[in-house]
């Protein structure tokens, strides 16, 4: 019996333990939460990106253009094929479109195949991951044709959207009645804004064009002569100068990292304000020493919320177990079933709040079976709850100041925990397009949600004692540890009317039990709590009828 009752010891398995344990949990639920909206929130489009749209056309005498594109593709997170992209007037097999291709500044294999009229290129290895700059050369015929420029400088095959796009043409002379078509349809089309740096030099850019739209560059005419040759501008070069996408993933770590030091910053915070300080004669503090005698003016039932704090359904069961013990019902524990009978005459009479709880158990019956199923046994046990949490109200051992802070901090926390979610997704979704304001946005955010979860789930930790509730809370703590070394009696040391003294009543109020106990509790709730424990406080239906 040593060996279990330390191991109870160890375990400590109080009420108290297992709402702080409980809040816990719900905590980091919470932050789950909190993480996986971060990271939907910063989560880049799965077929990667192009950051940079860099594409010119120098024209040539016999209406040809020889075009650059430089393309910064950042891969996405199921991007496994590299870059797919069309050439717009290239034919397949056209020997003269001398094509050739770059990855970060590197030769690099590329492969051509045919999407009906058009023809694709394919960049870059399955593994490429981060950012690269992909740069394509090849010639197109018959750019200028008629002295008319046509030229479809991006084709209509993106299916993605890309970022900072510039365009430029070169020609050897003058350009007159100069359009730029946007098109996805050919019933959808808009204009675009053209520039003209110099004669012979045209500049388009966009800060963002949309899947599946086409942009084309016309020009009613060409005038040769007086115009002197446009320089032809230098393409980017090397590898790709923009900053990667930031990692959803790790973002959504970071947040809740922070969120969950946030949180028990402010639980501690919390547990120092809300604690109880306790006077001492002189000057050193008080020390609690185990004594063998309970407090005079609480009962088992009683003494358990006043040290936990909050009604509990053990405390619940140990005031059963009183009632058997002074005679107002008798606990009869058989083979499968305890049976529980109501006795009208016993040692001391009944309280209205006992006549109220039995009749609401027993429902005009003179017994029942505690059975998981018995509706009755459970209003009856939902309205001990609620005398039990009305006494601890009315009691005058908590401060009514403690109540409202703590209430006002569970407020203010579920305020604080959700604007704290909204701007670390916020953040996420700056840092997904590339602002420099995401990461301070998601730390604000995420420091937010963990001091609003940490008021809501322990804002109760601000409650405190009354002068009166703290020195008998001294007597219940120094008892309780009296009886977390305490072994109940055998049959021969009870005393001569067979009863035992009051410890396991105490002791099942403030659950000093071994762990395998709680877990019985725990599955099948307090009905089956009361009837395993009803042998150990109450030996036989002689001695709780005494």
């Amino acid at each position: 019996m040593r060996g279990r009752t330390n191991k109870a010891k160890a375990k400590n398995w109080t009420w108290d333990r297992w709402h702080r344990r409980r809040s816990l949990i719900r905590m980091s639920l919470a932050l789950f939460v909190l993480g996986m909206a971060v990271v939907l929130g910063g989560d880049g489009p799965s077929s990667g990106r192009v950051t940079k749209m860099w594409i010119s056309a120098e024209i040539a005498e016999d209406g040809s253009a020889r075009i650059t594109q430089v393309i910064d593709y950042e891969f996405g997170w199921d991007d496994s094929s590299g870059v797919r992209l069309d050439l717009p007037g290239v034919f397949l097999g056209q020997g003269s479109a001398r094509i050739s291709a770059t990855e970060d500044g590197a030769p690099v294999q590329h492969k051509l195949t045919a999407q009906g009229l058009r023809t694709r290129i394919h960049l870059g290895d399955p593994d490429d991951t981060g950012i690269h700059r992909y740069r394509i050369r090849y010639t197109i015929k018959d750019v200028v044709h008629d002295g008319k420029l046509d030229w479809t400088a991006i084709g209509n095959g993106w299916t993605i959207d890309r970022d900072n796009i510039e365009i430029h043409v070169v020609a050897p002379y003058n350009l007159t009645g100069i359009r730029c078509v946007q098109n996805n349809t050919p019933w959808v089309q808009k204009s675009c804004t053209v520039e003209e740096p110099e004669p012979g030099h045209l500049v388009v850019k966009f800060d963002r064009l949309e899947a599946g739209w086409l942009v084309a560059l016309h020009a009613s005419g060409t005038q040769a002569g007086p115009a002197r040759e446009a320089a032809a501008p230098a393409p980017p070069s090397g590898a790709a100068d923009g900053d990667e996408l930031v990692n959803s993933a790790l973002t959504g770590l970071l947040a809740m990292g922070v969120a969950l030091c946030s949180a028990l910053l402010v639980v501690r915070l919390l547990r120092h304000v809300g604690r109880d300080r306790l006077a001492a004669d002189g000057p050193e503090p008080a020390v609690l020493t185990p004594t063998t005698s309970p407090p005079e003016d609480l009962s088992p039932a009683q003494g358990g919320p006043l040290l936990t704090g909050r009604v509990g359904i053990w405390h619940q069961a140990a005031w059963l177990l009183s009632a058997a013990v002074a005679g107002h019902i008798v606990l009869e524990a058989g083979e499968e079933y305890t049976t529980v009978r109501r006795e009208t005459a016993g040692d001391t009479p009944a309280d209205p709040v006992t006549e109220t709880v039995l009749d609401a158990m027993f429902a005009g019956r003179e017994e029942f079976i505690l059975d998981v199923h018995d509706w009755n046994f459970g209003r009856g046990w939902r309205v001990l709850g609620e005398r039990l949490a009305d006494w601890q109200r009315t009691s005058g051992l908590w401060d009514p100041a403690g109540e409202h802070r703590a209430r006002m901090a569970r407020r203010i926390g579920i305020v604080t925990a959700l604007l704290g979610l909204a701007v670390a997704t916020l953040g996420s979704v700056l840092n997904a397009h590339m602002s420099s304001a995401g990461w301070p946005v998601v730390v604000a955010g995420a420091v937010a949600a963990g001091t609003g979860l940490a008021l809501w789930l322990r804002g109760w930790e601000l409650r405190t004692r009354t002068a009166r509730g703290k020195a008998l809370w001294l007597q219940t703590e120094s008892f309780r540890r009296f009886l977390a070394d305490w072994e109940p009696p055998s049959t021969d040391e009870q005393s001569d009317d067979g009863q035992w003294p009051p410890y396991p009543l105490w002791a099942l109020a403030l659950v000093i039990v071994p762990p395998h106990r709680w877990t019985a509790m725990h599955r099948h709730g307090p009905v089956a709590a009361v009837a395993v424990l009803a042998p150990m406080v109450v030996p036989g239906p002689s001695t709780a009828a005494n």
